[in-house]
């Protein structure tokens, strides 16, 4: 297929017709290869006129509407735009051509990282790519020339309102989900905001910590249970962790992440691993062994918190830290009594809360060395095989992570306890 003659058609026929006639718009459009941003099996229909799905439940919208919701924003070559919803990065390409720069938030890590990996091989220099809640902004670059939603929100997110600067168009996608519509929001010098429909649309829901259901809510404030904001503030964590992944200090980040989950932090470090092992696969096990090093000096602390500490500590940790009951730690001491190497190894290749295991080592004052040994071990290969999956596998190895990793390193260790078992009680004694 002639991808060029394809693209040309697109752009006459799906979009010159429709009287898009912003010419830099159309020349961005002639030059973006958008077969690029979908699965190979669907290129021969990238250049068609409809949204594609690009998994994940995500989609890459329609060219006449990429096209439309770019020529709305009236650029001129210098503005600086944030986008919400790198998605497959098809829009944020197009908008790269158009501006000085393109700040874009995606939420969903696998994506994010597939869009990099076109962006590096497009040479797109001047896109700045983050993990995270986009309905929160970007604050710290703020005010934005521009602002575009490539999903749909059931009201005018406020955040995106302050942070445009003045003449700035915000254009969103507004309404319940079967009868949206897309808004041109224009700030004006007395700090009001123009608004326009600009046609009917339809997109794939907006969701994060500024936007959703208002279940519950009296007058306008939405009321939570504890369990629900508890929930709320894991899921910012766990966003914020996911910052990370597209800084200078992404590397740094994950060994202080797998530093501080292996005493008290409620996050373990695998997310951000992901994050950046899909982003940057060939870098993959650099991750793996930065992960393993933070992580095992991490339950150093832990082993220390738990040898002085834990008198002082004890009603803390039972009380905020996930994991942690008194009736689990007793557990734990009953097996370090017995089997203080392969306790710690279990906890630190298994789903077992590895925490509740590096501060019970100290408590039950199990042997250092051993201790650390077995860190070492159980950490390197949990992350490594992650790491090695994701170089091998890339996105398909993802989801099997995501689902079955935690069961597998269980089957892992079930087998080796049955091998250990099998070699003390028939061969040794033979």
């Amino acid at each position: 297929m002639d991808y060029a003659v394809a693209r040309r058609r697109m752009v006459e026929n799906q979009i010159m017709r429709r009287n898009i006639t912003d010419q830099s718009v159309l020349d961005a459009m002639l030059k973006t290869p958008r077969h690029l941003f979908v699965d190979e099996g669907l290129r021969p229909h990238a250049y068609s006129d409809a949204s594609l799905p690009i998994g994940e439940k995500q989609t890459i919208s329609q060219p006449f509407m990429v096209a439309s919701m770019t020529a709305a924003l009236g650029l001129q070559g210098q503005e600086r735009i944030l986008e919400i919803g790198t998605g497959s990065g098809y829009q944020t390409a197009i908008l790269s051509h158009l501006v000085s720069r393109v700040y874009t938030i995606e939420r969903i890590a696998s994506l994010a990282g597939r869009a990099r990996r076109i962006f590096d091989q497009l040479s797109l220099t001047n896109v700045n790519l983050k993990v995270g809640d986009g309905t929160i902004g970007w604050l710290d670059q703020a005010p934005f020339d521009g602002i575009i939603v490539t999903a749909g929100a059931p009201d005018v997110p406020t955040e995106f309102l302050d942070q445009l600067a003045v003449g700035a168009a915000l254009i969103v996608p507004v309404g319940p989900q079967d009868r949206q519509v897309l808004l041109r929001l224009t700030r004006t010098e007395d700090g009001r905001f123009s608004r326009e429909e600009l046609m009917d649309c339809r997109f794939v829901p907006l969701i994060g910590e500024k936007v959703g259901p208002t279940m519950g809510s009296d007058n306008g404030r939405v009321s939570v249970s504890p369990g629900e904001e508890g929930t709320s503030r894991i899921k910012r964590i766990y966003d914020w962790v996911l910052s990370w992944a597209e800084t200078p200090y992404a590397v740094p980040a994950l060994v202080v992440l797998a530093f501080a989950e292996a005493s008290f932090f409620p996050i373990p470090p695998d997310v951000l691993l992901i994050a950046l092992s899909l982003a940057r696969p060939q870098n993959a096990l650099r991750y793996a062994f930065a992960a393993a090093l933070g992580s095992t000096c991490g339950g150093i602390l832990g082993y220390a918190i738990g040898y002085g500490l834990w008198t002082l500590v004890a009603d803390w940790f039972f009380t905020y830290i996930p994991g942690f009951t008194p009736a689990l730690f007793q557990q734990v001491g009953d097996l370090f009594v017995r089997y203080d190497f392969w306790t710690v190894f279990a906890a630190g290749f298994t789903p077992i809360p590895y925490k509740v295991f590096t501060i019970a080592a100290g408590v039950f004052k199990i042997n250092l060395p051993i201790f650390i040994l077995a860190s070492l071990v159980s950490r390197s290969l949990r992350f490594y095989l992650v790491a090695w999956l994701l170089r091998r596998y890339g996105d398909r190895a993802r989801a099997f992570i995501e689902r079955y990793f935690n069961l597998l390193t269980l089957v892992v260790l079930i087998l080796l306890v049955v091998a250990l078992v099998f070699w003390k009680f028939f061969l040794h004694t033979q």
